[in-house]
């Protein structure tokens, strides 16, 4: 530890005496100030790499002391009087330290200059330094002995004044989440009562345990003690405002307790994994409950982590307190035991999901997907010697429920309702129920799945302005690109979950983010404007006789039509009915869709649709085998390869199945694929495409597979290649729920005749 001489003494005491003169201060005497200042600096070297700062938001201003204590990982402090930018390193390291090599950095890293200053103590307690410099494009550091202590830059106040960046970092919310200061004064006496009743429900589902202000001192007192202050956790009152049941609903206020996990002492070791459900699982579930005409429930449980079971710490109870009024009706310094698990505890869905799942497979007996770990089945007789069949579906979202199923499955609901406490728990029928942004119906016996909700309230156009529109080749502000990043953040919601014809649109928008310009911008309009055109567009999901059920892939690729040379592709796989193997039109259900660039740099069309078709088929296997597992009570896993009927299951099994399996169809637009998977060719010149080619004759074979040809106007995937594809086969498959193929000896005459007419074939 450095000595304290009498003239550094004497300097520090004119130093403070200077500064409390130009505040305007009354002058001390020496004597005074030196008793201020002497203590304060041999109190901050006993931990010289140590800085903690508290940031209040505006409206937000501190009502509380903010405890003192040590930081548990490195963190970034931004000296704007100094103009430098430190990174304090608590844990060890050995090699310097890059800012691209960390996140989080409060300026941006343009900002920052050359030089670096690496500040350390080495192991006999003496000070050390390095100046040198660093650069955003070194990929490895010089390595030192362990060290922990700070490293500095220099920081361009020019750079910043010009850029527009904003220095320090904006508070992340949630979505529809208002923040104290935006409540305008006449509402906040409603968001009052919901804190107050939000509060309420949380201490008397005993999740909380509120202790007295004596035996909150008490506890204060033996954690100061034992070192172990960090178990008091603050709190957070998190006020949004929800979304209506319905399109056209209005919002609500609801007001959410939430406990600060990032505050958790225990949470580098704790378990916190919880899957949700796939979506195109979900898609298969329908077309199961539909063919069963099974009713639909949707459940939504009340503060579902609050009846979960107790927490268990190793480390001992955890405590909050309140922070900005979170805990109504508390006084200061008052605390509460957290018995069960609570919102923003990083264990907390995990600890739900573990109580709810407990439950639905040992008391109500159901048993677990073994390709969705977030659907249950019930595989029950419907007679004394009938074979086990399928009676209801249960699958877990968090806290929202999707359930199918007869009367043996509803006793079992039932007994779930009686054990749990349901906010909501409604039967799936016209006027329709929403189920995490999809509003769900049935209408006779389809299920219809549709965001008109979202699209007509959340998906937004990015604003231009008429002369801005011009400009077409200006690239995009940051204020522009942070519209656009909203807006393909929407888009990628809405592709994945219920509208097809958005997949496309939000993957090639969101892979020009970094390099975007207007006209790209007025591109991305007319998507969502074709999008909101039709905001009610649903998915139809109708019953299919199980006898006549077969599966199909429908792929298109576009060649280089991505950024940077690469090929988008894509594909839908669909369950119909046989009628349509023979030229009818016939019942068609879209189930799953994908959108994304290929991978792999492909040299010509057909490359690019030999992979595309390549990898629907892959996705097109895992959707038949999980139909199985959900009709077959003895489905197992390991026996996956018989139920598409691949040869040579025999090993897997001790019997021999006899049964035919169902035919897969797989249909592209390109004539040139499809003339080599029905011919017994070797695929063409390209010798990389044509091993593709074979295997992927080898994989229709396994499926029990055929290849059919469709023409270009009438291919239903083509909105899935490209940002503005047509959408019209898609949107009246969709909307009518038949589709057909015109046989492939009629399209090429009809090709023949539109050459001669009109010397091309329409595109």
């Amino acid at each position: 530890m450095p000595v304290l001489t009498d003239e550094m003494a004497r300097q520090m005491v004119e130093s403070e005496a200077a500064v409390r003169r130009l505040d305007g201060l009354p002058e001390e005497s020496f004597d005074a100030i030196r008793d201020k200042v002497l203590p304060r600096w041999r109190r901050n070297l006993q931990q010289p790499y140590f800085c903690e700062f508290e940031v209040f938001f505006q409206g937000e201003e501190g009502s509380e002391e903010k405890e003192e204590e040590r930081p548990k990982k490195d963190y970034w402090v931004f000296d704007v009087h100094r103009e430098v930018v430190q990174r304090h390193h608590v844990a060890w390291r050995k090699q310097l330290f890059n800012p691209a090599h960390a996140s989080g950095c409060p300026v941006p890293l343009r900002a920052l200059k050359k030089a670096r200053r690496t500040k350390w103590m080495d192991s006999a307690g003496k000070p050390k330094q390095m100046d040198d410099e660093w650069s955003l494009f070194t990929e490895k550091e010089e390595r030192i002995s362990w060290w922990r202590g700070i490293t500095e830059f220099s920081v361009d106040a020019h750079f910043l004044a010009d850029s527009t960046q904003k220095a320090a970092p904006k508070k992340k919310r949630g979505e529809g989440e208002v923040f104290p200061h935006e409540i305008p004064a006449e509402e906040w006496p409603e968001w009052k009562v919901q804190d107050a009743e939000e509060f309420k429900k949380i201490v008397d589902s005993g999740a909380l345990r509120i202790l007295s202000v004596e035996e909150s001192k008490q506890v204060w007192a033996r954690l100061e003690a034992e070192g172990k202050t960090d178990r008091v956790i603050p709190s957070r009152m998190v006020r949004r405002y929800k979304p209506g049941e319905g399109p056209g609903a209005p919002r609500v206020k609801k007001s959410r307790f939430c406990i600060r996990g990032d505050k958790d002492p225990d949470i580098l070791s704790l378990s916190r994994f919880a899957p949700t459900v796939t979506t195109s699982n979900l898609q298969v579930i329908f077309q199961v409950a539909a063919n069963r005409r099974f009713r639909g429930l949707v459940g939504d449980l009340k503060s579902a982590f609050t009846q979960s079971r107790p927490l268990q710490r190793s480390g001992g109870p955890l405590y909050c307190r309140s922070f900005h009024g979170s805990m109504p009706g508390l006084q200061e310094g008052q605390l509460a035991e957290i018995i069960l698990g609570c919102y923003g505890l990083v264990d907390a869905p995990l600890n739900w999901r573990l109580t709810l799942t407990d439950f639905i497979q040992a008391e109500l007996g159901y048993k677990q997907s073994s390709l969705d770990p977030c659907t249950y089945l019930l595989f029950d007789k419907d007679g004394e010697d009938g074979e086990e069949e399928l009676q209801g579906v249960i699958s877990v979202e968090v806290d929202d429920l999707l359930m199918f199923g007869g009367e043996k499955h509803e006793k079992k609901i039932q007994q779930l309702q009686e054990r749990f406490t349901f906010g909501k728990m409604r039967e799936i029928d016209a006027q329709g129920v929403d189920f995490n942004g999809r509003r769900l119906r049935k209408v006779g016996s389809d299920f219809l799945i549709d965001m008109q909700a979202f699209v007509e309230e959340r998906l937004h156009m990015v604003e231009l302005t008429p002369e801005r529109k011009k400009q077409k080749k200006d690239e995009v502000t940051e204020e522009e690109r942070s519209q656009v990043r909203s807006v393909c953040g929407a888009l990628n919601w809405i592709g994945r979950e219920g509208r097809p014809d958005a997949a496309a649109a939000a993957s090639m928008f969101s892979s020009l983010m970094s390099t975007m310009k207007i006209e790209d911008v007025l591109d991305l309009n007319k998507a969502v404007e074709q999008l909101k055109a039709d905001a009610g567009l649903s998915l139809r999901i109708q019953p299919i006789e199980e006898s006549r059920l077969r599966w199909g892939v429908i792929s298109d690729a576009s060649w280089a039509n991505a950024k940077n040379g690469k090929t988008q592709a894509g594909h839908m796989l669909i369950a119909f009915d046989c009628a349509l193997l023979d030229g009818q039109r016939a019942t068609t259900n879209v189930l799953h869709w994908r959108s994304g660039k290929l991978q792999r740099t492909v040299s010509s069309t057909l490359a690019a649709e030999t992979q595309a078709l390549a990898r629907g088929v892959g996705d097109l296997l895992w959707m038949m085998v999980v139909y199985e597992e959900l009709t077959t009570a003895s489905f197992q896993i390991r026996d996956w390869r018989k139920y598409i009927g691949r040869k040579g299951y025999s090993a897997f099994t001790k019997f021999e199945e006899t049964e035919e399996v169902k035919t897969a169809l797989a249909l592209v637009d390109a004539k040139s694929l499809y003339d080599l998977l029905i011919h017994e060719t070797t695929g063409g010149s390209d010798r990389r495409n044509a091993l593709d080619v074979q295997a992927l004759r080898e994989e229709l074979a396994e499926l029990k597979g055929q290849i059919r040809w469709v023409e270009h106007l009438e291919m239903p995937a083509d909105c899935l290649t490209k940002k503005l594809g047509k959408v019209t086969t898609l949107k009246r498959l969709l909307n009518e729920g038949v589709f057909g193929i015109t046989e492939e000896s009629a399209a090429l005459g009809a090709r023949l005749n539109n050459r001669k007419e009109y010397g091309y074939n329409k595109r």
